[in-house]
């Protein structure tokens, strides 16, 4: 008796997992002749019923805060390490724990002026380690609420201070903190040196309440490093041979090193799989997208006959959707001067407009570049949004806006801190730069403008295209090369790791004979 031949075919779903067990024949290549058994296992989707968050951001949460909690003690390790092996502290740990008694605060602001034993220099080092500031990452801090309050403190504390201590003020934070401890001037509740968060209901001048978030102060990475400068300057000039640039060195790595943001692969281009998906936020992208859309946009006059936009028609609504946002259907139509009973092909009740260049609405702001925007050339408005998506420091980030685009530092901090579309497109920047063209060229839609453009139908991308048929599938990361993450590339990697993981939801199909 021939053994049964069968195929099972499996549907991966976020909350279901569909299956179906079909009959094989004997011919070769084999046909499907019956099902044996299908269907279909429901489960949750793994997220909190109430709000919609996954079940796992408690776990999460508390892995994120063991891992702060670990990686404090391993830097505080490594400082006094290294600060015993430089000779500041002494090697014996009941030697060093006796100059916890000394007060941190008092130390930072003496060694401004005098001289400190290296256990003192030490003890004031390590008491920064602990507490060594904010350092902002600007792709993450948008997200958080009190953003605004913190950055309003850390600015409001470093206006009051001066390198070089002009008007009384403070040359460093550790001598801005020892005053506020020491001043019996202050009431108590402002001799503090801890960040707190307050949250306060005032009521505005049209009577209505919104709620004030503040912090008394907060510190950031940047004064912390001045500060370690300031004290190395000064008490190098007293003791040249202890306080040396190895030394300094290695105890400013310790004390300022923060691991960077592991970076987020996008996912390969639809039509050059070998390069990535450009991000949203580009001009460039959102261009293509306003031509796509647009270019397969029809008028449907009465007996719903469909009806083209000719190439003025398209370039005149194209035009008006690069400066806005969006435009309504009616003011659409009356921007083209369609009267009558007409409608769109994308008109209905849950879609009244189209959306247009989002990042040029934003960028285009008096706030940011505002009309100076649109006499950027288009690809020197890619370069710009591209340093705004991918540079992570706010400062560098900055500089370059004032150095390449001319603008001032209100207005360069304003186009730092703009809230632009997130997440990629399905295409590179390479494959847009060959489309795009075809799409502006005439009122044609994607698919011929790919082909116009030098490139196979998108519909033969897939291998199914080629009705090959296996008795063994590869791993999936081979076929389904565009929908997985970047490999290794590696022959002597395992296929997973040298092809690529998943970075989408798949649907998998097994095939036993």
């Amino acid at each position: 008796m021939a053994a049964l031949r069968y195929r099972l075919a499996l549907d991966l779903g976020s909350t279901s997992l569909g299956w179906a067990m079909i009959r094989l024949n004997h011919d070769n290549p084999p046909a499907p002749i019956a099902v044996i058994k299908a269907g279909v296992r429901i489960f949750s989707d793994g997220r909190n019923p109430k709000d919609g968050s996954s079940l796992a951001v408690t776990r999460r949460e508390a892995r994120s805060m063991r891992r702060r909690r670990d990686r404090l003690l391993k830097r505080k390790a490594r400082i006094t390490k290294t600060l015993t092996d430089y000779g500041f502290f002494p090697a014996d740990e009941a030697q060093r724990k006796a100059f916890v008694t000394l007060d941190p605060y008092a130390l930072r602001a003496k060694g401004l002026d005098e001289a400190l034993t290296p256990a003192e220099f030490a003890r004031a080092l390590f008491h920064i380690n602990q507490r060594r500031g904010f350092k902002s990452n600007r792709k993450t801090d948008k997200k958080d609420n009190d953003s605004g309050a913190l950055k309003q403190a850390i600015l409001g504390l470093r206006a009051q201070l001066d390198s070089l201590g002009k008007d009384g003020k403070a040359r460093t934070v550790g001598e801005l903190l020892n005053r506020r401890l020491t001043n019996t001037a202050l009431p108590a509740k402002q001799r503090t040196v801890r960040a707190r968060y307050r949250e306060q209901r005032i009521v505005k001048d049209d009577g209505k309440s919104k709620l004030d978030k503040s912090y008394d102060l907060y510190i950031d990475r940047a004064m912390i490093e001045a500060e370690f400068d300031a004290l190395w300057a000064k008490q190098s000039s007293f003791n040249p041979m202890l306080f040396n640039d190895t030394a300094r060195d290695d105890l400013r790595y310790c004390l300022l090193f923060q691991r960077p943001l592991k970076p987020v692969k996008p996912g390969r281009c639809t039509l050059m799989p070998d390069e990535e998906r450009a991000p949203l936020a580009l001009p460039s992208v959102q261009r293509f997208r306003i031509y796509q859309e647009v270019n397969n946009l029809r008028i449907l006059r009465e007996g719903l006959k469909e009806e083209v936009l000719t190439l003025q028609q398209r370039d005149v609504l194209v035009s008006a959707l690069e400066a806005n946002g969006k435009r309504s259907f009616t003011q659409i139509k009356r921007l083209l001067d369609i009267g009558g009973a007409v409608q769109f092909n994308f008109e209905d009740p849950k879609r009244q407009e189209l959306k247009g260049n989002t990042t040029s609405a934003i960028l285009s702001k008096d706030d940011h570049f505002g009309k100076a925007w649109f006499a950027f050339d288009e690809s020197k408005q890619d370069a710009i949004v591209l340093q705004l998506v991918q540079e992570e420091n706010e400062a560098k980030l900055v500089r370059w806006l004032q150095e390449e685009t001319d603008v001032d530092e209100a207005h360069a901090e304003a186009i730092a801190n703009a809230g632009l579309p997130e997440g990629y497109g399905s295409l590179c920047s390479q494959t847009l730069a060959r489309i795009l063209p075809e799409l502006r060229r005439d009122v044609v839609t994607y698919d011929k403008a790919v082909l116009a453009a030098g490139f196979d139908h998108h519909s033969n991308i897939s291998p199914a295209a080629t009705g090959e048929i296996r008795p063994e599938l590869p791993y999936y990361g081979i076929p389904l090369q565009r929908h997985v993450g970047f490999g290794s590339g590696k022959p002597e990697d395992s296929d997973e790791k040298r092809y690529g993981k998943p970075q989408t939801k798949q649907r998998a199909t097994r095939r036993r004979e």
